[in-house]
């Protein structure tokens, strides 16, 4: 068994490991015997004889003008362990927290080009479940690029899941006129110019999406208290029309 790294694990620190084993094994010991035993210069066995004693783990005995250092018994380690479980006892609850925190704290990832627009429909039929509901604000011009990245059968893997969909919109595409009962428009009256800047906004489960289809940019921002803002300010907006 490597003793040496055992007792590293429970706070000594190398020199020390090697001090306190060495005295374990020779008994009281002079300094220029634990020299010889460990290799180590003596300014660097006289720099760690005093974490030893603080620890409990050597005691000293005068010899003339010397001194004797000797081991304690290794059951004074068990007071080392019990010092180190009680500090991560101690530490673990703002270790949780500081944890916990860290999974609220909202994903940003920027997508680019036709890939990573396409991603997030992929992404929806994963993270929604059967009769989910998710919204979005569109516009013609923004159906107009949607074929050009979604995914083939993306629409009949949509109806498949039974997907509910709610949309602020200022026109509809040719595509968009079929009836469908697992969707409902609200149109954005004529004289604003909400969507003039081809910018699509989707929101789905823990996810708000934000496409600017000019640049082929596609921002995603996964935090449940962002999504949640912006779907209350949708069905806010949505009631109003």
């Amino acid at each position: 068994m490597n003793y040496h790294e055992t007792l590293k694990k429970i706070g000594l620190g190398n020199h020390e490991a090697n001090i306190y084993l060495a005295l374990v094994e020779l008994g009281p010991s002079l300094i220029s015997h634990l020299s010889r035993h460990t290799g180590l210069h003596r300014p660097t066995i006289y720099k760690a004889l005093p974490a030893l004693q603080t620890k409990g783990l050597i005691s000293v005995a005068p010899r003339g003008k010397q001194k004797l250092y000797a081991a304690e018994p290794p059951e004074k380690l068990r007071a080392l362990l019990d010092a180190l479980r009680t500090e991560v006892e101690r530490s673990l609850p703002e270790l949780q927290r500081m944890h916990e925190l860290q999974k609220k704290r909202p994903l940003v990832k920027v997508m680019y080009g036709r890939d990573g627009i396409a991603f997030t429909f992929e992404d929806m039929l994963h993270t929604l479940k059967r009769s989910d509901v998710y919204y979005r604000y569109t516009s013609l011009k923004s159906a107009d690029h949607i074929d050009r990245y979604m995914p083939k059968d993306w629409r009949a893997a949509r109806a498949a899941k039974n997907l509910q969909r709610f949309t602020i919109t200022d026109n509809l595409a040719e595509h968009q006129k079929k009836p469908d009962m697992n969707r409902a428009y609200k149109f954005v009256p004529p004289g604003y110019d909400l969507f003039k800047y081809r910018i699509n906004q989707l929101i789905y489960g823990d996810k708000l999406v934000i496409t600017d289809w000019e640049h082929e940019i596609e921002v995603v921002i996964e935090s449940p208290a962002i999504a949640g803002f912006h779907r209350a300010i949708f069905k806010i907006l949505y009631d109003l029309l």
